[in-house]
């Protein structure tokens, strides 16, 4: 599944996991999550990996990085898929759009 088959849906693989101040966070080799920054809020969603979900519940750039913050650290390799929270983005682009 791509970016062009689903718009809030695609495979991707880890590329790095890790851990900071906020928690611990995944690097994938691409993604469609916003990041928080530009005054919007970053977009949430889920992570599924060999059948198990897991909610991200933050997206940030750090450096060059899209780091995705969740509560496990899966390892790095895997294939996973992702998904936005649909309705989140959403409302959060028209906040982004109607505050200028």
């Amino acid at each position: 599944m791509s970016y062009y088959d689903d718009i809030y849906k695609m495979q991707v693989s880890i590329l790095s996991t890790g851990r900071d101040d906020r928690g611990n966070y995944i690097v994938f080799n691409e993604t469609i999550f916003y990041p928080q920054g530009g005054g919007q809020a970053c977009d949430k969603g889920t992570i599924t990996i060999d059948g198990t979900t897991l909610e991200i519940t933050h997206v940030a750039k750090i450096s060059s990085e899209i780091r995705h913050y969740t509560n496990a650290q899966p390892k790095e390799g895997q294939t996973a898929e992702i998904a936005i929270d649909q309705e989140l983005r959403l409302f959060n682009s028209k906040l982004h759009s109607g505050g200028t």
